[in-house]
């Protein structure tokens, strides 16, 4: 089975997060992600490890990787993941 598209109002609401978190940049670094697990996912544990972590497995674009950076297609493909 193939994942689709998130829904329009679930993609339109992880934009609005990712948005928030990288202050309306192109790119979320990984202290943005710590902070939104915090304080959205409420991952009160988790460090600048776990950070690091989820970029290196969802982020597919090696430059933002290479700048511990997520761009939206890799903060999108985390929160539709069993990870989220």
């Amino acid at each position: 089975m193939q994942r689709g598209k998130a829904p329009p109002s679930r993609r339109a609401e992880i934009q609005h997060l990712y948005q928030t978190y990288s202050s309306g940049q192109t790119i979320l670094p990984a202290c943005a992600l710590l902070r939104f697990l915090h304080k959205e996912q409420n991952e009160l544990t988790a460090n600048e490890e776990k950070a690091d972590s989820l970029i290196d497995r969802y982020e597919i674009e090696e430059t933002a990787r290479e700048s511990r950076s997520m761009t939206f297609e890799g903060f999108l493909r985390y929160m539709e993941s069993k990870d989220c």
